[in-house]
């Protein structure tokens, strides 16, 4: 019990101290860390962390469209983290607080930057196997936002059920306050909702212009008809992610509605990963 009750307290101490926003360099035996971590251990190529959740839960693209995108970005994308394949002892604060009484053993452990796995589990797990610990890190890398890492073994399980329902597994990661997991039914209802939107902007010849297409879909669009909460708040969040790639320039005309699912995805991704 007194051994449970200290690595409560440590993982909650390392949790607060992280969401200080204090840092500073570490050492260990009297020498900086720094050159011990960067490029340390074998890089574990992004593609294959693509490549093993693709072809090992398939299920999951399905349900999720906009998840392959994810996985992309933290794995080759512009939101990349660097994955290691890791021969030495991983941080003791990656272990799960969970409120099971089992014999826990940390298989990998990341931060905003980079994600090491235990190399000798890597190289003895079934694909399958690893394919379940790639998601369970990628969900981690949505928690950053809010350090609510309890909510990542739920919400694992929830998507390595080979029964789940992909509507009441969106709803319950919505419960667990993960980003909106959209349904290829709410993206494209979301995508119908926006062709009058994107009509409009086309027209706008100027800031001004575009301010006032943009009030006008405010003023005239009604959510009242659609009953996914996830596709209104898709539009919603579309909608903002237009407005600002305006400023820039971004091309509103000729879009189709692949065109639009894609400006879907990109305002999603942004949201989760911001």
């Amino acid at each position: 019990m007194k051994i449970l009750i200290l690595i409560a307290c440590l993982i909650w101490s390392t949790f607060a101290f992280a969401n200080k926003g204090v840092s500073g360099g570490n050492g260990a035996g009297g020498t900086l860390l720094d050159p011990q971590t960067y490029e340390q251990g074998t890089r574990l190529d992004g593609s294959v962390v693509e490549t093993t959740m693709a072809t090992e839960l398939p299920e999951i693209a399905r349900a999720f469209p906009l998840f392959t995108r994810l996985i992309s970005e933290l794995a080759t994308g512009s939101h990349l983290k660097y994955w290691y394949l890791e021969d030495r002892a991983l941080n003791p604060a990656c272990l799960n607080p969970i409120t099971l009484s089992a014999a826990q053993e940390i298989l990998a452990c990341q931060n905003a930057v980079e994600v090491r796995i235990k190399k000798s589990w890597w190289e003895s797990a079934s694909p399958k196997d690893r394919a379940a610990l790639l998601l369970h890190e990628i969900l981690t890398a949505l928690r950053f936002s809010d350090g609510r890492f309890e909510t990542v073994p739920m919400a694992t399980g929830l998507l390595l059920n080979p029964r789940f329902d992909a509507i009441a597994v969106a709803d319950e990661l919505g419960r667990l306050r993960f980003p909106n997991f959209l349904t290829a039914s709410d993206v494209t209802i979301a995508a119908q909702e926006l062709v009058p939107l994107v009509t409009h902007l086309c027209q706008a010849d100027s800031d001004d212009d575009h301010k006032k297409a943009d009030a006008g879909f405010n003023d005239s669009w009604s959510a009242a008809h659609i009953t996914s909460y996830r596709a209104i708040q898709a539009v919603t969040d579309t909608q903002i992610f237009l407005r600002e790639m305006r400023i820039d320039g971004f091309p509103t005309c000729g879009m189709t509605t692949a065109h639009i699912e894609s400006l879907i995805e990109s305002a999603w991704i942004r949201k989760a990963l911001n």
